[in-house]
Formats: structure tokens, sequence, C-alpha cells
């Protein structure tokens, strides 16, 4: 089965051959095999069912992620006096929060899937392996970016407070009252990631833990409601229910990979199209109302109906669309398995952390430098997977081995497979796959 999907998706991907060679192979090792091995549903059968394997349809979904945020804040921010400063600026506000959630759905989704597969294969969750992988794969790259940014503000390239970065370390920037600044404000996704990683282990102390996270799902989807309607606590209120929807994204991610099999025949079902555009249908009204929400008039027309409507249906529409995706076939699943954007998705941690550096405001750049040129964004993520990611998720394999109880040997052949997934379906990690 593995080498009919290899056949079919790089049959799918015939046209781009020249493209993918020098891109993927030169850029990001391993990469170009992993895309053409391990597209999900391409050939019926599922990566995600493969421990270890890097799902390319969900590096498709990064992709899009990523250059959704990227294209936002060089249009609302780096460009802004070339763009319209209406409502189309509010869409692409909108879109690039969008661009987060999803991020947030595919993390619950990819670190749960791993942490019960992990349980199932061997009896049990290691927590200490699993913060030590999640530590090597996210800090040295986090940390390198943040030194950069204070280093930066001391030689007076950009205008950022020290006091506003020292937040960022301790993952404090989505805390209420705490400013960061626009070089480390990104972090405050990061930091939704990072605490809902210290809860994870707990939550993996239930022998039932698909009840638990259906439970744990409903009350983060609901909150939010509550905060308007019944608590009336003021800003609390409205910082608790900020914080609810953006955990309620990751927790139905969460919930998608706890009833992967459920969600698996659903997907393979024929109302499966019908569900794909209905949830599409609903996305795009929730997007809709978020942008019409953002004007004072429109938020005295349309407030209670995005109140009632966002929360519940964004998570759910989302979910739905990308977790679906890993288990389907077509057109789309092709488009997400482009070349161009594997690449993107695979250094799209990076990107992330860099992008922030190069499309501020003019004014937060008090003398002109290199940082002026938005494109360098991409050359500095390169550097930062190539030089700092990949070494350091490799020394995380190796040291949580080690507590995991994994024979010298294992541990030996899952860094093989690290480096080219394709040559290995049973490697157990969740350190290739991004937060």
């Amino acid at each position: 089965m593995l080498q009919k999907c290899r056949g079919e998706v790089y049959r799918a991907l015939a046209p781009r051959r020249r493209m993918d060679r020098p891109v993927l192979r030169v850029l990001l090792p391993g990469l170009s095999s992993a895309t053409r091995a391990t597209s999900a549903g391409a050939a019926g059968d599922s990566a995600a069912a493969r421990p270890g394997s890097r799902v390319a349809v969900l590096d498709g979904w990064r992709g899009i992620s990523i250059l959704l945020v990227i294209a936002s804040h060089l249009v609302s921010y780096r460009y802004a006096e070339f763009a319209p400063a209406s409502r189309e600026a509010r869409v692409w506000e909108v879109l690039a929060t969008f661009g987060v959630c999803v991020f947030f759905v595919i993390s619950g989704f990819i670190i749960v899937r791993l942490a019960l597969q992990e349980r199932e294969t061997e009896g049990r969750f290691h927590a200490g392996a699993f913060y030590i992988r999640r530590c090597f794969r996210i800090l040295p790259p986090y940390f390198l970016y943040l030194a950069f940014v204070l280093a930066a503000s001391a030689l007076g390239l950009i205008s950022q407070p020290e006091r506003q970065t020292l937040p960022a370390f301790v993952f404090a920037c989505n805390l209420p009252s705490v400013k960061c600044g626009w070089f480390t404000g990104h972090s405050w996704s990061l930091a939704y990631e990072e605490q809902f990683y210290i809860l994870l282990p707990l939550l993996m102390l239930w022998a039932r833990v698909r009840p638990l996270l259906a439970t744990l799902t409903a009350l983060l989807v609901g909150f939010p409601l509550l905060t308007r309607f019944v608590l009336h606590a003021g800003h609390a209120s409205f910082v608790l229910g900020h914080a609810a929807h953006y955990f309620s994204f990751i927790a139905i991610g969460a919930l998608a990979a706890a009833h992967a099999q459920l969600l698996k025949r659903w997907a393979s079902s024929r109302h499966a199209d019908w569900i794909t555009v209905a949830a599409v249908v609903a996305l795009g009204c929730a997007l809709w109302l978020e942008v019409v929400a953002r004007d004072p008039a429109g938020i005295a027309r349309y407030g209670n109906l995005e109140t009632l409507f966002v929360p519940v249906m964004e998570p759910v529409s989302i979910a739905w669309i990308v977790c679906s995706s890993v288990y389907r076939s077509g057109p789309s699943v092709r488009l997400l398995c482009n070349p161009v954007l594997q690449v993107i998705g695979a250094i799209s941690f990076s990107l992330y952390l860099w992008q922030e550096a190069f499309s501020g405001e003019p004014a937060f750049y008090p003398t002109r430098s290199a940082l002026l040129f938005a494109p360098l964004m991409f050359v500095c993520a390169v550097l930062s997977y190539r030089l700092i990611e990949r070494p350091f998720i490799k020394w995380g394999r190796t040291l949580a081995a080690r507590p995991a109880g994994v024979a010298p040997a294992a541990a030996a052949n899952a860094q093989a497979a690290a480096d080219n997934p394709a040559a290995s379906s049973s490697a157990r990690n969740d350190s290739r796959l991004p937060p």
C-alpha cells in the first residue's frame, strides 16, 4: 500500500518534478520523499495512521496558514500606507487569526494522536520524554529569535523596550495586562500551546480520554457564550472568554485525534462532500461576522449573532475541514501536497517567529536596515530550520528515548527514520511535527 501511495502521489506531482527536486532536496533534505510517500488519503490510506510519519496534507495546511499570517501583517502593518484602511484591512486581520486557529487545531490533533498511539503501543504515556521532545523542538529556535530581538533593540535597529521582550521568555504574552510589543507579541499563540502541553500529561492520566476530551471541548466552546450572557464580569469575563475561545481550537483538534477512526469513516462516507460544503459555508459566515463585528456599527447590529455563532461553528468547521482532509483524496489533497506549500509548511514554525521581525510598521524601525526588506524573513526561516530546528529535534529525540526505555538500536532507527521519514513508518516520536 505504501508503494502504491508513493506512486500515485508522485504521479500527481509529476508536472512539478523539476521544481520539487532542487527546492525540497536542497532546502529541506528528506522532505521530498516524505511528500511523495505520505500524502494522506491520496491512495485511500492515511499517513496519519502511521506513527512517526509526516502527514503531507497537514504541512500544506501549515503553509496556507502561515502565508495568511504573513500577508495580513504585510498589508495591515508593514505596507499599511499602500493598503485600504476600511473593511478590506479588517478582512486581512481576521484571516491572520484564522491562520493561527488552524495551527491550534493541527497542534491539538497531532499531539494527542501521538500521545494516544504511544499509550496504546507501549502501555503508558511517557510525560518526561514528551517534555524533552517539546522543549528541544520549540525552545532553541524560539529563544534564538528572542535573543535576536534583544540584540536588535540594543543596536537601535528596532524599537522594542527590553521590558516588553522579557515576558515572552516565559510564554506570558497571552496573559491580561502583559504588553509584549510588536516583535514578541505574536508569541501569545505559542503561550496557549505551551500551556496546553503542561495540561496534556494530566489529561493522559485518565483511562478514558475520549469522553473527557469531549467534555472539555464542550466547556471551552460554551464558555465564551456564558461570559457574554451569564457571568457579566466585565474585563475578567472578556479575558476568560477570549482564552477559552482559543483553547477550544486546540481541544477540538485533540477530540478529532481521539476519535480518529470515526472521523476516518465519516471522511470516507458518501456524505463527506456535503459535510465539507456545510463546513465551508459555516466557516465563511463565521469569518464574515468577525469582519463586520470589528466595526462599531457592525457590532451593534451583528454582535449577538457573532457571539452565538462564531465560538461554536468556527472551531467545528475548521476541525472538520483540516482533520478530515487527512483521510481524503482528490484535487484539494493534491493542492495541499504542492511542493511549495510543503516547504513553507515544514519551516512554518521558524517562519512564524521571524516574519514578525520584517512585517512591523515602518515606525518600529528607527534606522534603515535589512529588516525593512520583507522577503529576508524566508531566508532567516530556512536557516533557522536547517541550523537550529533539525539538529535540536534529533538531540531531543535521542535524549527522550533514554528515559522512555527505548533500546539504543531502536533509538538509532528512530533517528534514521527522522532523516528519511518515507523509509520507516513505525518510529514513535512527535518531534517531526511542528507545534
